[in-house]
């Protein structure tokens, strides 16, 4: 009976342990620049990242110091439960609203956008460009659905007439889409003159 008190008692200390020790979370990494970044978070060891290079990495949760090349360290919170992309270039990043709705509302979707991102109006290249579109290049990205990797699905189960999700993705592949439809564009209209 007494080793089986011990063995229960060590179990629990070992779980409280474990338990109140750092919670670590995978994060997402991208270094869209054409050269190798080094940063380190919190007292964690440092970490490389090549160029246009995107990877997981582990880091706690919590308030801790994030430092870049050696400079300046610059206070960061992950929480848990949220997804998030670590921008330790502070490349710029577009937040852009994706809209999911059924047939009958598809028209009044198209004239009212979204409701997650307000409007407002970016700069591009020097461009304006309005709509519902954020721009940012913080140490830490967040509030999001879907990352650089991730693919936009072509429909979701929705429980009203829309669903608004927001993608965040790099400045650069932002352009690289809106030039793709542009040149889309001119393609249609030659074809149809």
């Amino acid at each position: 009976m007494y080793l089986i008190k011990r063995l229960l008692f060590g179990c629990i200390v070992i779980i409280l342990c474990w338990s109140c020790g750092p919670q670590v979370h995978n994060v997402t990494v991208q270094n869209p620049t054409d050269k190798s970044i080094t940063f380190k978070v919190g007292d964690a060891e440092p970490i490389i990242v090549g160029p246009s290079q995107i990877k997981q990495v582990k880091v706690n949760f919590g308030k801790q110091l994030m430092q870049v090349e050696g400079g300046d360290e610059e206070e960061i919170n992950l929480k848990p439960g949220k997804k998030y992309l670590l921008n330790p270039t502070k490349s710029s990043y577009i937040y852009e609203e994706v809209v999911f709705t059924d047939s009958r509302s598809a028209a009044f979707a198209r004239h009212m956008g979204g409701t997650r991102i307000k409007m407002d109006t970016i700069s591009i290249m020097g461009l304006p460009i309005p709509g519902h579109y954020k721009q940012v290049n913080d140490y830490v990205i967040k509030d999001f659905d879907y990352g650089p990797r991730d693919r936009i699905p072509k429909q979701i189960k929705i429980s009203s007439n829309q669903a608004v999700k927001v993608r965040v993705r790099t400045e650069e592949a932002f352009v690289q889409e809106i030039m793709g439809i542009l040149k889309e564009m001119d393609l249609k209209e030659a074809v149809e003159e």
